[in-house]
């Protein structure tokens, strides 16, 4: 009796969040990943059911729990493993952890982050331009849909290597918003923001930090306003706002915003070495040099590779 009550609790345990996020991730779009939890969900309030009922439903309860953890535990945990080993240059401990995640996440939108690690393993191993050249050959080969992501691709390259100058120039030649109506695979909840700003929305904000960098405000300023625009209706966008903000701010030298980003309860989803970094970046463009310098020490204490070099 007791191991029956357990496992029902751990059916329900199960059920409640599987419906609950498979409905949000339909309406966000994301259809496949949302349609697959809320189908296990529904497996598992069945297999409550089905036992109350005396007619067994065990093998569906197993399924059902299987599924919800795979999608929405270890997934999710897979992915910000690779994160975080791309953020300190871990490129192929990164690589594996993004297979992992995509294999227990699909349609969850694990392509973005498979691109932007594939250019940091072409950014360490110094084959950038090689890189970039063999991207073109095949865009040349390819629909318009897909030489798009490949020139997405690219602008990463250039962006990791931090040339900013050939990052911005190929985005402005090859990523101007695109008319017609939004494309993008079934279960892209972010197509029309993509549609709009015509790459995807961390691609726009590292442009916007490329174009920070080499001290054009009024660009940044103008990229900013069209994210807010392009982003304006979606509940789930918190976190790139928040990051085009940050960026902006921080290079115009506004010290006590970007001190009012950086707490710990609007910047949980950063590391203490990133927020120091910003900090940092927002006092030096203040002309605080002193208090740069100690931000941006601490943050290369915590930091290497790329997030290192941007440091120094």
């Amino acid at each position: 009796m007791g191991r029956s009550v357990s496992f029902e609790l751990v059916l329900l345990l199960c059920a409640l969040p599987g419906l609950y996020w498979g409905q949000f991730h339909l309406r966000r779009g994301r259809r496949s990943f949302g349609a697959a939890i809320f189908a296990a969900g529904v497996a598992c309030a069945a297999a409550i059911t089905l036992g109350r009922a005396g007619q067994g439903g065990g093998l569906l309860g197993v399924v059902g729990v299987g599924a919800i953890v795979c999608m929405l535990l270890l997934g999710p945990l897979a992915r910000a493993a690779a994160r975080r080993a791309a953020g300190r240059d871990r490129a192929r401990l990164a690589r594996v952890l993004i297979e992992i995640a995509e294999v227990l996440m699909p349609g969850a939108g694990v392509g973005e982050d498979k691109a932007a690690i594939a250019s940091l393993i072409d950014v360490q191993a110094g084959r950038i331009d090689d890189t970039v050249a063999a991207l073109a050959r095949i865009k040349a080969k390819v629909p318009a849909a897909a030489g798009r992501e490949l020139d997405e691709r690219i602008a990463l390259l250039y962006l990791s290597a931090h040339r900013w100058r050939e990052a911005i120039d190929h985005v402005d030649d090859h990523l101007a918003p695109s008319s017609g109506p939004p494309a993008g695979e079934p279960g892209d909840g972010w197509a029309g923001v993509r549609h709009q700003l015509g790459m995807s929305p961390p691609l726009w904000v590292e442009v916007m930090g490329a174009s920070a960098r080499l001290g054009d405000l009024e660009r940044t300023t103008r990229m900013q306003l069209q994210l807010e625009d392009a982003c304006a209706e979606r509940a789930d966008a918190a976190w790139i706002l928040h990051r085009g903000r940050l960026v902006l701010l921080a290079f115009a030298g506004r010290t006590a915003a970007v001190d009012r980003l950086l707490t710990k309860r609007r910047a949980a989803h950063m590391s203490a070495p990133a927020r120091r970094y910003w900090a940092g970046i927002a006092a030096q463009r203040a002309g605080d040099v002193a208090a740069a310098r100690v931000a941006l020490e601490a943050a290369r204490a915590g930091s290497r590779g790329r997030a290192r070099a941007l440091c120094d």
